[in-house]
């Protein structure tokens, strides 16, 4: 596996794939890489032109490809919503939770939560949890969730006010690494919940390390960008190789439902798989549980999926 690389991704034709953030970085990279294969990607991005201007490039390239763009604001629940009623008419084999904020000044969603919360963690679980049925038809179905190790730094009350909306002592570094912990919560949990339940469905996480993306590279936080753009500088990897654990969890058959894959060390490395969780915090079964119920009460999204577990 340490040797797998994008000349490795199988063949994705007959495979309907939903990717967010797939207008720059990673997404637009795992995106392009799957529609070269035979997938039909469909491209979830908030800047719907700047997406649709990459379709037509892909395109360009690859005649066959087949790409659609969808409008998806993970920051406003009511643009899920729109999305998923968009998408749900066939069924979804794979949904790819690539997208991501990191290190930004205090704002809030439209429904109030703070922002880096709200976009990594709660627009994608309301998303996974409304596409759940397309993707219990699905082939080989499966959620790929991309965190960070930085999860390991997180710390996540949820009786405390100020971890869900931000408040007055606000920290961009905290803040983002309490919605990575809460990524690997919550595919955790989801993983238990379709294990329960008998689903087709894997919940897998993927983690690329550092690379030489928009969200490493634009950043507006004075302090976080004077602490992470030298080390970025230094060990960031290209797009490409960081996209790689991701279409690994996307694409590999025989992975199983509660994998965890990315390198081996913090930043960089050959990949390698592991299981949800790795280290704690993310090993809290208990706060997994709860996060999940939060959850469904901050977004108003439940599963009929899971319905009496």
């Amino acid at each position: 596996m340490s040797t797998w690389d994008l000349g490795d991704v199988p063949d994705q034709r007959g495979r309907r794939v939903v990717v967010t953030g797939a207008s720059s970085g990673l997404g637009l990279v795992v995106a392009r890489e799957l529609a070269k294969r035979g997938a039909r990607v469909v491209m979830a991005a908030r800047d719907v032109g700047k997406a649709a201007r990459h379709r037509e490039a892909l395109l360009a390239e690859h005649r066959a490809a087949t790409v659609d763009v969808l409008r998806l604001d993970l920051m406003d629940l009511d643009s899920v919503r729109a999305f998923v009623a968009d998408v749900t008419a066939e069924p979804v084999d794979a949904l790819l939770n690539v997208a991501g904020i990191a290190g930004t000044p205090l704002r809030r969603s439209a429904q109030g939560w703070e922002s880096q919360f709200a976009t990594n963690h709660l627009g994608h679980f309301a998303l996974t949890t409304l596409l759940l049925p397309a993707l219990g038809h699905g082939w080989e179905p499966r959620v790929v969730t991309v965190t960070s190790t930085v999860y390991r730094y997180g710390r996540l009350d949820l009786d405390r006010d100020d971890h869900l909306t931000g408040g007055r002592r606000y920290s961009p570094m905290r803040a983002y690494a309490r919605s990575k912990l809460a990524n690997v919560l919550f595919a955790l949990e989801l993983e238990r919940r379709l294990r329960e339940t008998c689903s087709p469905v894997r919940s897998v996480l993927a983690h690329p390390g550092m690379a030489s993306t928009p969200m490493n590279t634009d950043r507006c936080h004075y302090l976080l960008d004077r602490l992470i753009s030298p080390v970025a500088s230094r060990v960031a990897r290209a797009p490409e190789d960081a996209a790689l654990p991701i279409l690994y969890a996307a694409t590999v058959p025989e992975l199983e439902g509660g994998s965890f894959v990315g390198p081996r060390t913090e930043f960089r490395g050959p990949m390698r798989v592991t299981r949800i969780p790795v280290r704690p915090p993310g090993n809290d079964p208990d706060l997994a549980r709860r996060l999940w119920e939060v959850s469904e009460e901050l977004t108003g999204t439940h599963s009929a999926v899971f319905a009496g577990h």
